[in-house]
C-alpha cells in the first residue's frame, strides 16, 4: 500500500555574524519552525475509515521544537587571555499525555466469517499534540584560556578553565511515562546534567 501520510516543514532562520575585529567575534541564529503532520483519511490505521479515534489531536499539528536560539562568541583580553561563551535556548519538546484505555472495544463491523471485529485501546490521548511540553532548556557554557610561549615560541602551553551549564539548570528532558493513569507519570527519567567546571592544559611542540 502507498502511505498517504505526509508532513509540511516551514521554518525561518535568521543569522548574524561578527568577524574577528577589535578583539572580539560573535555568531547568533534564531530558528522559528513548524512541521505539521497530516494523516490522509480514510487511511488512518489498520482499521481504515471505521476508526478515526484521536485523529483530531494529531492531524495538521506540529510536534517539533517551535524555536531555537544560539549565541556564541569570544573576546581577546590583554596578556594573551581569551574568554569565550556559548548560549543555547531551545523550546521544550512535545509531551503526549494519555490515560488508560478501555481495552478491547467492538468496531461495529464483522469479518468475512461473521465474527465481530474489535480493536484494543491500551491507552487514549485526550488533547492536541503540543498542548503539553517539556520546559525550555537554557544552557550557558563559558571558557577562559591563556597561552604561554616557551623556548622563544617553539613550544606553547595553553591552560584552560571551562564551565558547563553555568545556570545550573535541572530541567527534566524525559519522564518514565506520559500516562496519567500510572505512578511513573511524575518520575523523571532524564535530567540536564548539573554545572561542571573543568581545568585543562595543552602542550604544543
Amino acid at each position: 500500500m502507498t502511505n498517504l501520510n505526509y508532513q509540511i516543514y516551514k521554518g525561518v532562520i535568521v543569522t548574524a555574524n561578527k568577524r574577528y575585529s577589535d578583539r572580539w567575534q560573535m555568531q547568533a541564529s534564531v530558528t522559528i519552525q513548524t512541521n505539521p503532520n497530516y494523516t490522509e483519511y480514510p487511511a488512518l490505521n489498520n482499521a481504515g475509515a471505521a476508526n478515526p479515534t484521536g485523529v483530531e489531536f494529531t492531524n495538521g499539528i506540529s510536534s517539533i521544537n517551535r524555536y531555537l536560539f544560539k549565541l556564541n562568541g569570544a573576546y581577546s583580553l590583554p596578556w594573551g587571555v581569551t574568554v569565550s561563551g556559548n548560549l543555547n535556548v531551545n523550546d521544550g519538546g512535545n509531551r503526549t499525555l494519555s490515560i488508560n484505555g478501555p481495552g478491547q472495544v467492538p468496531l461495529g463491523s464483522v469479518s468475512a466469517t461473521g465474527a465481530t471485529q474489535t480493536i484494543t485501546y491500551g491507552t487514549l490521548n485526550f488533547q492536541p499534540t503540543g498542548s503539553t511540553r517539556f520546559q525550555p532548556i537554557k544552557l550557558l557554557d563559558m571558557g577562559l584560556s591563556k597561552t604561554f610561549a616557551l623556548r622563544g615560541g617553539k613550544n606553547r602551553l595553553k591552560v584552560m578553565l571551562d564551565g558547563f551549564n553555568l545556570f545550573n539548570i535541572n530541567t527534566v528532558t524525559n519522564w518514565s511515562s506520559s500516562n496519567l493513569s500510572t505512578t511513573a507519570f511524575n518520575q523523571p527519567s532524564s535530567i540536564v546534567p548539573p554545572r561542571v567546571v573543568r581545568f585543562g592544559a595543552q602542550f604544543g611542540f
